[in-house]
């Protein structure tokens, strides 16, 4: 068997049937179309099938051919053909340069080919004749059923919309039904390399972003996203039957971004979205063919909610009333938020300036596969700062003591002994280690009015207390009590869940962020990316039920948690809500059916069954008991604890020693019925037994205890998380992909021990990644691991290196700052031409980001 393929690339400005006049003519065009005239040949059956493929295609490379070329080319090269209705058209022959065996059989298939080409062109002819006739017969009036275009992110979401969605349309008899289709997130960004952008399309000096012309982005639909957005243009068109677009994206700003994309692709009928992004434009809006698109949000998926976000007020509906049902529909849409959508693309717009500005230099400087990131390079700089602290550390040695006293001389018996530690000698504080420099091990000097500090070593310790003697006096001199209470945690923002599921189950923080998209496309969890405590009025009322079915009426507290946040916010602590830019609600279980939270022993069986099972599933079911936990509690009283601390002096001769014993009672346990584990009582602080001022006790045992000063702590994904949010460094969205990002590209890891047996190595990591981890130690570092975060070698470099030539570029302080100025941004409070010199400060002029790497 032998095949022919000839490709042909030809202009698709215009879809009327008339041939192009010259070549040049055919080949100028942005907007094109790919004809592919596939040809297959049988000897054995001496037939031939001809197929006309046509594609439609967005930016997509491909070869342009130069009239001047196309004769020379046609010879010995697939070429195009520049009048393919001409009569003198001749199929390129492969074989002309093959034996006399082979030419006979090639223009056998030739001429069987031509003749069917022939027929299926007079078909093709008098089919497209019919088709004008009827085409200007036809009315406005459509022959498919109605319906209404909803576009969510991911396709479980559909599916659960789909179900609510004409459930209600049919029980409010609306003339149209629903059909919920996904574009899989984002169907247009900036180009990720020059071959993705179209040959009319200037170069610039930052890929995808037009520096000269005020940062405009320059976006392209990702190959992979083609044939999607093919798809929901195709079905936005009325001829199918669409009578209007709902974009129902996440509420976010990157919902909101895509959202407007999608909005841009499907208004303009066309899938090449070229040119520059940024300039404003309508809120809503009717395609040419007079299909209304517009807006809609909610933060969860439960019937409620989607019956409230696309109809409004349901209760007030007659479900009788179709038109008055579709005019609910009309009230309950909305614009898109422009200040939402630019402030997703100036930081869009940002990183791109910052990555591949700085990236670039580092492949040249250090090694190929490595990256630089607004947020990415500061997270890596508080992990190798870190280390360094770490490095410098010198331990110190300093002793105390612990005794174990009695009340009675029967206490080891009746169970009414506790331990003391040693906190003065003669009048001076025993030093502990909060009071050596981390640097030196050596003690702190002494300010002020700071106590005067002792030094106990090894051999001061052991030969004051290895043997007290059975003459000493222990003596009650100081009981103090008092009633301490512990308020609930707020309910869980993006930080907060990461932060809990890492320390609590030992979920990376993008496992946490993959089960709750998976609770939250399920309807079991309001919207997982956010920075708000709110509780909406709602979810108030769901989450007193919860308490009175779960507690009682004694645990449920008379202040909501909204109002308990105000408090907080009063007390001068840190405002997370002032600059909340993703959700406007905490994350929290979604209202089920009776406007109740379901508890977490209804939702496995439920819960598998719809996402089929599996670990993930298993994660996100302790996921959801964590989410639902800690909104309980946060309705709940406080827990009340009865403190305690005691003060004895111990008489030994010539010394005077004074020991320490604390302990607590809880009174009640308020919040910590629900969130058991978060608020337990210190473990050193054990229950007291009733003691008395001047009451002398006994001495069990009395032993010195050896201490050594340790260094702080690596970081865990949890405490990076929290750093990171102190610092205001990144918001909810980012935290997840920069940690993802330090460890794809081996900055981080957990380093292998000489003894320690590899079971699996994970995901094997290729291309960029797989350099960058040959770079940090190959092997021996797991840039994929679990635990702490360990900086490989490489981040040591690229962090001296980022310290030395671009110190505002590791700078928390200044990144917290460009992040509160795109909040403002977010908000609307900066226009147009703040935005650009923002940017323009950022990048441009002698400081600027291009000039220092310039230099």
């Amino acid at each position: 068997m032998f095949s022919c393929l000839v490709r042909l690339q030809v202009s698709a400005r215009s879809t009327s049937s008339s041939t192009c006049s010259s070549s040049s003519s055919c080949f100028t065009s942005s907007s094109t179309s790919r004809l592919l005239l596939s040809s297959r040949s049988t000897t054995s059956t001496g037939t031939r099938r001809t197929t006309l493929h046509r594609q439609r295609t967005c930016f997509a490379p491909w070869s342009t051919i130069s009239p001047s070329t196309s004769a020379q080319r046609a010879s010995n090269s697939f070429s195009p053909i520049t009048n393919r209705h001409s009569s003198s058209y001749q199929p390129y022959n492969p074989y002309s340069s093959c034996s006399s065996i082979i030419a006979p059989l090639f223009a056998a298939t030739k001429a069987t080919a031509v003749g069917k080409t022939t027929r299926r062109r007079k078909n093709s002819k008098a089919s497209s004749s019919t088709k004008s006739k009827s085409k200007s017969t036809k009315t406005s009036t459509r022959s498919k059923s109605p319906y209404k275009l909803v576009i969510v992110e991911s396709p479980s979401k559909a599916n659960t919309i789909s179900k609510i969605l004409n459930q209600f349309a049919q029980s409010v008899n609306l003339p149209h039904t629903y059909v919920v289709d996904s574009c899989v997130g984002h169907v247009r960004d900036l180009p990720r390399s020059a071959r993705e952008l179209p040959p009319d399309v200037a170069r610039t000096d930052v890929l995808g972003v037009d520096v000269v012309n005020d940062y405009e982005p320059r976006y392209v639909v990702p190959e992979g996203k083609r044939s999607i957005v093919a798809r929901l243009q195709k079905m936005a068109g009325p001829r199918e039957g669409c009578v209007g677009v709902i974009l129902a994206t996440d509420e976010d700003r990157e919902g909101e971004a895509i959202a407007w994309h999608l909005r841009e692709l499907l208004l303009l009928g066309e899938d090449d979205g070229g040119g520059a992004g940024h300039a404003p434009r309508g809120e809503g809006g009717e395609d040419e063919d007079g299909v209304e698109m517009t807006r809609v949000t909610f933060n969860e998926i439960t019937e409620s909610a989607i019956r409230r976000a696309f109809f409004g007020d349901v209760a007030a509906a007659d479900e009788g009333d179709a038109a008055m049902s579709d005019s609910i529909i009309t009230e309950a849409g909305h614009g898109i938020d422009m200040d939402l959508v630019s402030a997703q693309e100036t930081r869009r717009v940002l990183d791109r300036l910052a990555g591949y500005t700085v990236s670039p230099l580092l492949w040249k400087k250090v090694a190929p596969g490595l990256s630089a990131g607004r947020v990415q390079s500061v997270g890596l700089k508080l992990v190798v700062d870190r280390e360094r602290e770490r490095m410098r550390f010198k331990s110190a040695e300093y002793w105390d003591a612990r005794a174990t006293l009695c009340a009675s001389s029967e206490g080891v018996s009746m169970g009414d002994c506790f331990n003391a530690t040693l906190v003065s000698l003669n009048d001076l504080t025993v030093a502990s280690g909060k009071d050596f420099d981390g640097e030196t091990g050596l003690l702190l000097p002494q300010t002020g009015s700071a106590p005067d500090l002792v030094h106990l070593t090894e051999e001061t310790s052991k030969d004051m207390f290895g043997n007290v003697g059975a003459d000493s006096t222990w003596t009650v001199s100081k009981v103090v009590s008092r009633a301490r209470s512990n308020t609930p945690p707020a309910p869980f923002i993006t930080s907060t869940l990461q932060q809990e599921s890492n320390k609590r189950l030992g979920l990376s923080v993008s496992d946490t962020m993959r089960a709750a998209q998976m609770l939250y496309e399920g309807g079991y969890i309001s919207y997982m990316r956010t920075d708000s405590t709110h509780l909406s009025n709602d979810a108030l009322e769901a989450g007193r039920k919860a308490v009175m079915d779960g507690f009682g009426a004694e645990f449920l507290s008379d202040v909501d948690p909204n109002a308990k946040s105000q408090k907080k916010k009063r007390k001068g602590k840190k405002d997370k809500d002032k600059n909340s830019q993703e959700a406007h609600e905490a994350i929290r279980p979604a209202i089920q059916e009776g406007g109740r939270f379901l508890r977490p022993d209804e939702v496995p069986g439920h819960y598998k069954q719809k996402s089929g099972g599996g670990v993930m599933a298993d994660r996100a079911l302790d996921v959801y008991d964590l989410v639902f936990k800690r909104t309980a509690a946060s309705f709940m009283k406080d827990q009340v604890l009865n403190q305690t601390s005691v003060w004895i002096d111990l008489v030994d001769g010539k010394n005077m020693a004074k020991f320490r014993a604390g302990g607590s009672v809880v009174v009640f346990r308020g919040y910590a019925a629900a969130w058991e584990g978060v608020a337990s009582v210190d473990a050193s602080q054990s229950i007291l037994p009733p003691l008395t001022e001047g009451q002398e006790l006994n001495c069990a045992v009395v032993e010195p205890v050896e201490h050594h000063t340790k260094p702080p702590p690596r970081y865990t994904e949890a405490s990076f998380v929290k750093e990171l949010e102190t610092l205001g460094v990144g918001r909810p969205s980012t935290y997840a992909s920069v940690v993802q990002t330090l460890r794809q590209r081996a900055y981080i890891g957990t380093p292998i021990k000489a003894d320690e047996v590899v079971r699996s190595k994970g995901k094997a990591a290729s291309g960029a990644a797989r350099i960058a981890q040959r770079v940090a130690g190959g092997d021996e570092f797991m840039g994929s691991g679990r635990g702490p975060l360990c900086p490989s070698l490489s981040a040591f470099v690229v962090c001296t290196l980022l310290e030395k030539h671009f110190p505002a570029y590791v700078d928390p302080s200044f990144t917290a700052s460009m992040e509160d100025k795109l909040d403002s941004i977010a908000s609307g409070k900066k226009e147009e031409a703040t935005r650009v010199s923002y940017l323009d400060a950022y990048y441009g002029g002698d400081d600027g980001l291009a000039a220092q790497v310039e230099r």
